[in-house]
């Protein structure tokens, strides 16, 4: 080896060698602490509650419970909570300035000015790994794909309150500017220790909602349509065909949650999610409706996965509809319950024949633009 590959990477603002990932501990630290600390300044001015920053020896028994397409999970007791909170940390240092800070103003602005139980609770760093995390509510009931794979006998109450949730979440999201373009069911999780109240009674036990706002963009954004990211199934044809993302393509995401809930079952599970299912979604494939659920819900499901982008509805008539037909729910209960029982039975099996290639984390996915355009030159 020669003396130039032994010489160590100086960093050009204070001469100091630069650690892992080619960083400078100390400059990184004071560039990102400074606008953590700008940050929490101007939450406090804003908020319902603050933001925080805290030492990393306020947390302990660490453990870590998720890993998706941008960043890992972790739960973790802190001193100042008497509950359990959840820590997340997104990429690697290297990328946090970008990612980390997007992803902290994103639950700041969509959670924590809306009074919502998600919000976003303070920041701290692990001085070794030099990793920042987001301090959040933790979820103990896991993300939607876990607690529906958990919980097969949920009434139709139960299902309307959740996707009541998704779509109010959807609505505050819509509202700032935002389009969040990953909504799966890993990205969305579940509390059973926050319950809805009507005038001051509780009314139901367990809240919903949309988290991993890593991948959204400003609706005004230059939206970059060779880049797609996220999950097969829940991704817009038209985001397939390469024309970008939309607050309508997050509301497809939506009817195939819907399609989730009625089912108790993941989109597409027999199928590799590969570019002869982007193609096949594009000319229309839909997971089958059930038989189970409301007239009202099959409607509103497929109104939110139709083919033409502005035939879908608004996150807020979403939220509308549910609350003023959700009361019908209660005459398809007892009558759906066996089918219900049928497809307790069904998931079970279905288990056993998931596709290798079904992937349900998020990930690059390629655009079937060229896949059309050669299909079209045969005809």
């Amino acid at each position: 080896m020669d003396k130039a590959s032994k010489t160590e990477k100086k960093c050009a603002e204070c001469d100091n060698s630069k650690g892992k990932f080619n960083l400078c501990p100390t400059c990184t630290t004071r560039h990102i602490q400074g606008e953590i600390d700008e940050f929490i300044k101007d939450t406090q001015i804003q908020a319902h509650d603050t933001v925080q920053w805290a030492d990393w020896k306020e947390f302990t028994n660490i453990k870590k419970i998720g890993e998706g397409g941008f960043g890992t999970v972790y739960s973790s007791r802190w001193s100042r909570s008497i509950e359990i909170v959840a820590l997340k940390t997104i990429g690697k240092p290297n990328e946090l300035m970008n990612n980390f800070l997007k992803e902290a103003k994103a639950l700041f602005h969509c959670y924590n000015q809306e009074n919502s139980c998600f919000r976003i609770k303070g920041f701290t760093q692990d001085p070794l790994s030099m990793q920042y995390y987001i301090i959040t509510r933790y979820a103990e009931n896991g993300d939607l794909r876990q607690y529906l794979r958990e919980n097969t006998s949920l009434s139709w109450e139960d299902r309307l309150y959740i996707l009541w949730d998704i779509s109010l979440d959807l609505e505050r999201i819509h509202k700032t500017g935002l389009i969040h373009r990953d909504i799966h069911a890993g990205n969305i999780l579940h509390t059973g220790k926050v319950s809805h109240a009507s005038y001051g009674t509780r009314v139901h036990d367990g809240v919903a909602y949309i988290s991993d706002f890593g991948f959204s963009i400003a609706a005004y954004s230059d939206n970059n349509t060779e880049e797609i990211y996220g999950v097969m199934p829940y991704i817009a044809p038209e985001v397939l065909n390469g024309h970008g993302y939309s607050m309508e393509s997050d509301i497809y995401s939506i009817g195939i949650i819907m399609w989730e809930l009625a089912s108790g079952k993941s989109p597409f599970t027999h199928i590799s999610h590969d570019a002869c299912l982007a193609l096949k979604i594009y000319d229309g494939l839909r997971p089958e409706p059930t038989p189970n659920a409301p007239p009202f819900y099959l409607q509103l499901m497929q109104s939110c996965w139709h083919k033409d982008p502005f035939k879908r509805p608004k996150a807020k008539e979403i939220k509308e509809t549910v609350m003023n037909q959700g009361g019908l729910f209660q005459k398809y209960q007892e009558k759906m319950q066996s089918i219900i029982e049928k497809q307790k039975a069904a998931s079970k099996i279905d288990n056993n024949k998931i596709d290798p290639n079904a992937i349900y984390k998020s990930r690059l996915l390629p655009t079937i633009t060229s896949l059309l355009s050669k299909r079209n030159s045969f005809k």
